[in-house]
């Protein structure tokens, strides 16, 4: 090849004869001409090379692939789907003429021919080639000056699926400058559970196979160069460049903290809702309960012990709400030191021994040290109670264990009462098993207080043998 500016000609056919003919009329005319008498070579030198191809010749009878199976498959490529086609063939006939044309190729040049038009035809297409790609390159600067304008951040792919280039506005979601990013295949910065998802939508996307796809909002997660995955939203194929297509990609971690803090306000209203209605029910309940217990009836003795229990429930959500937000380091091992030697009287009274614990060093939790108390001594109660259901002749057995990982301290209630009942309705207020008649708080009360201080509890495990309950709280100082 001479000069990379010069337009480059692919001319293909099986005679050496007709090679060097066309060889001899393109020459000299300011374009670069490589020939070959293979269309297997064509292929690999259209589709491989450096330079794509500005004009391609073939011819239509040859042996090992003729030039319409070849023309198929130059159209299937990504390089050489819009290159121009001309075949240059000694099949005259009118209806070859038209199935050629109707193939794709832009011209039909039967042999022999004459030099001159042969020349003028191949300038012709080169001439309308040239246009074509400066009207694409007009628009992919249009295009790229859209792109530039978006506040989304911007990657644009080439049809292998590596980024080509990348907008500040990723960098500031991800963390990866510009040169970092440069070269990696899109699935590089993809969450491993989405990337066998994103590689098929990306594929069919450039072959076309998946029109519906473009400008298609997905949520996605992509890598962040600090804080590992990030949750977004892509756009793929939202626009092509040229060869090339643009994913918009929005940072969702700004609508989830709106989220979040919608959640925490309206948690907000709800509590206060239920400190106002646990004011004003105190009195009716208590009074209704005293007059249910007087008729001695077995059905109205029932119906006042749960009013009983919902006037208990009244009472913790009052304290819950006068406790309010404000939270303090606390000592942890104290909190479960003095909540396992409260319980553990109780629990002797049954069992004639105290409750095993294992409880190692532990760092300080962000919460109110009377919420902490409240969570684990109705976790506890609850177990007595699992246990002592057992009978007599069973032997109990309550684990308290605890320890710090990843930013909170997670503490553990374990026994061996059986199977919880229920256990998907068993944090739901007003349950009736939510409640251990040993004392402590509802399990339902129990799951607020630790999430007021963005712990939780739940239920960790559910056997024949026995359940565990877990709580766990941040560690003072982790957000």
């Amino acid at each position: 090849m001479k000069d990379a500016n010069e337009p480059l000609i692919l001319v293909c056919d099986d005679h050496r004869q007709s090679v060097s003919l066309a060889l001899a009329a393109l020459e000299n005319q300011g374009w670069d001409v490589v020939a070959t008498q293979s269309p297997a070579i064509a292929y690999q030198v259209a589709t491989e090379m450096a330079r794509t191809p500005d004009l391609i010749l073939l011819d239509i009878i040859m042996p090992e692939m003729d030039g319409y199976e070849l023309t198929r498959k130059l159209q299937q490529h990504h390089k050489t789907c819009n290159v121009p086609i001309i075949f240059v063939t000694c099949m005259g006939q009118a209806g070859e003429e038209v199935k050629g044309l109707g193939m794709g190729a832009v011209d039909y040049v039967v042999k022999p021919y004459s030099v001159e038009v042969l020349r003028a035809r191949v300038r012709n297409q080169l001439e309308i080639a040239k246009q074509r790609r400066r009207a694409v390159e007009c628009e992919c600067q249009r295009q790229r000056a859209i792109v530039g304008s978006i506040t989304d951040g911007v990657i644009i792919l080439n049809s292998a699926g590596v980024i080509t280039e990348w907008s500040s506005q990723v960098e500031a979601i991800c963390g990866f400058g510009g040169e970092e990013a440069l070269g990696m295949h899109i699935t590089e910065i993809m969450s491993p559970d989405l990337r066998r998802l994103h590689e098929g939508v990306i594929g069919e996307t450039f072959s076309g196979a998946r029109p519906d796809m473009y400008g298609k909002r997905i949520r996605s997660e992509i890598l962040c160069k600090d804080s590992g995955y990030i949750p977004v939203e892509v756009s793929i194929g939202l626009m092509r460049i040229g060869e090339e297509i643009a994913i918009t990609v929005r940072d969702l971690r700004p609508d989830l903290d709106a989220v979040d803090e919608g959640r925490k306000r309206a948690h907000e209203a709800m509590s206060a809702m239920a400190f106002v209605l646990a004011k004003q029910a105190a009195e009716p309940l208590a009074a209704a309960r005293a007059k249910l217990a007087a008729v001695g009836d077995a059905e109205a003795v029932e119906l006042a012990s749960d009013l009983g229990e919902l006037a208990n429930m009244y009472d913790y959500l009052s304290e819950i709400e006068a406790l309010g937000s404000h939270a303090d380091p606390i000592n942890t091992q104290v909190c479960i030191e003095r909540a396992v030697r409260v319980c553990s009287e109780q629990w002797r009274k049954h069992m004639g021994h105290g409750l095993t614990v294992h409880v190692p060093p532990l760092p300080p939790v962000r919460a109110h040290c009377y919420a902490l108390d409240s969570i684990l001594h109705g976790l506890i109660c609850r177990a007595i109670q699992s246990c002592t259901a057992k009978g007599d002749g069973h032997e109990a057995k309550i684990v308290v264990s605890a320890l710090a990982d990843n930013g909170r301290v997670c503490i553990d209630v374990e026994d061996n009462g059986g199977r919880v009942a229920d256990a998907k309705k068993i944090f739901e207020s007003f349950h009736p098993k939510s409640q251990a008649e040993a004392g402590g708080p509802p399990l339902y009360i129990c799951k607020q207080l630790a999430r007021r201080y963005g712990g939780d509890v739940a239920l960790k495990t559910n056997k024949p043998s026995g359940a565990v309950f877990e709580v766990w709280l941040p560690v003072d100082g982790v957000e």
